[in-house]
């Protein structure tokens, strides 16, 4: 089932407080959940860092995060490649293949671990994506300063670095239980909030309005229904374009770039600074994401006397229509919240998973494409056999909410 570019995904690289140099890498669409996860706090996944054979390493710790990838496949791909950079096609200097397969059987300490994330965001398969690296410890964070000054090339510009120093306990049962930081990665925003302001104005613009649009670029008509187009989410601006139009403008401003896709561009009306993936984001949720919009844009039950909106309003009239045309769209949205409702937290702060509890045990689709492909096809030890029949259950898409690869090593 095809889903819209979600709102937050990252990989991230956990410590443990009592052993410092054991260290595990992993992603999830949910930080704060998936630390209690790997606490044993909240049941679920996690399996190889709350077995009674790691006891002595809780509790663990977020040392930093990775985010901004443009899929759930995406972020799954990086994390393989993290988890294996000396096997990874996303590799591609060489002599640092050869250290790898040196200490192939060995496990990595962080030092290693962090020099293999610096690689990974130089190289080409990731350059151009729109990635955030942040860090929560200090002594990592110092660590990762000495990586990129070793490293024999620079981060291309675009990739934000920021370090947020833990908040000190408030109690001592806090400082006891390690929940500060559980509270610091909850202020990381999950949802789509941040693309509610251009996603009411495209749905008013493209679903309810019925007015003709021009793009901006070429002069032509631009028919919802058979173009995929984007407009500028400033206010006072009214640029619109095809899609195509946009990113061919964005990528003439780039004269070195050889890519398909921008990254970021100018608006040509108003001059503002515009984020390829925010746009996506846009247009991904007006065509897929229709459970999304209406949980976001949940209208309140009209108190007594109250007037509602009429349907006459373009954006009541936008959603109207999507619920019109997509009923299980709408029972979808109510369902979720609801649920959020139960569970204490705002209905309005979603993302684009549904999350499950999880183990180890994961499903991939068979591309080979994909790096996960590799874990079936290259290797051949007791440990990777299961992978090799499940892979005969061709599947779509993974059938996980946050991974543990099964073979993922515990990094020393």
């Amino acid at each position: 089932m095809e889903k819209p570019i979600p709102a937050f995904y990252c990989c991230y690289l956990l410590r443990s407080q009592p052993n410092p140099g054991h260290h595990y890498v992993g992603s999830t669409p949910n930080p704060p959940r998936r630390l209690k996860q790997h606490r044993g706090k909240t049941k679920g996944g996690a399996k190889r860092t709350t077995s009674d054979k790691l006891s002595d390493d809780r509790p663990w710790e977020m040392a930093s995060i990775i985010h901004g990838f443009p899929s759930k496949i995406a972020a799954l791909q990086f994390e393989w490649a993290w988890q294996n950079t000396g096997k990874t096609r996303h590799n591609t200097e060489k002599d640092h293949d050869k250290g790898k397969k040196k200490r192939k059987h060995t496990s990595r300490n962080i030092i290693q671990t962090l020099s293999d994330l610096h690689l990974l965001l130089r190289s080409h398969s990731f350059g151009r994506w729109p990635l955030h690296l942040r860090f929560y410890q200090e002594d990592v964070h110092k660590e990762w300063q000495k990586t990129c000054e070793k490293a024999r090339t620079s981060l291309r510009e675009g990739i934000s670095v920021t370090f947020r120093p833990p908040e000190p306990a408030s109690t001592e049962q806090e400082a006891k239980e390690s929940s500060a930081q559980v509270q610091e990665l909850q202020q990381i925003d999950l949802s789509y909030n941040f693309a509610k302001p251009l996603l009411a104005k495209s749905l008013a613009a493209f679903v309810g309005e019925q007015t003709q649009h021009t793009c901006t670029k070429c002069n032509k008509e631009i028919s919802p229904s058979k173009n995929v187009a984007v407009l500028c989410p400033a206010d006072s601006c009214s640029g619109v374009w095809h899609i195509d139009c946009l990113a061919q403008e964005f990528l003439d401003e780039d004269k070195t770039s050889t890519a398909l896709l921008p990254i970021k561009g100018a608006c040509p009306e108003c001059g503002a600074s515009l984020d390829w993936i925010k746009l996506m984001q846009d247009v991904t949720l007006r065509a897929r994401g229709q459970k999304d919009v209406l949980t976001l844009f949940r209208q309140r039950r009209a108190k007594k006397g109250e007037i509602k909106a009429e349907a006459s309003d373009p954006l009541t009239f936008a959603l109207q229509s999507i619920k019109a045309s997509n009923p299980a769209a709408a029972v979808l949205s109510e369902e979720a919240t609801v649920k959020a409702a139960t569970n204490g937290d705002n209905p309005q702060d979603v993302g684009s998973e549904t999350e499950s509890e999880l183990d180890d045990e994961c499903i991939y689709r068979i591309d080979e494409d994909d790096d996960s492909a590799s874990l079936t096809s290259d290797h051949t030890n007791d440990h990777d056999s299961k992978y090799t029949s499940r892979s005969k259950q061709a599947t779509l898409e993974p059938v996980i909410e946050d991974s543990e690869w099964s073979s993922a090593e515990l990094l020393e």
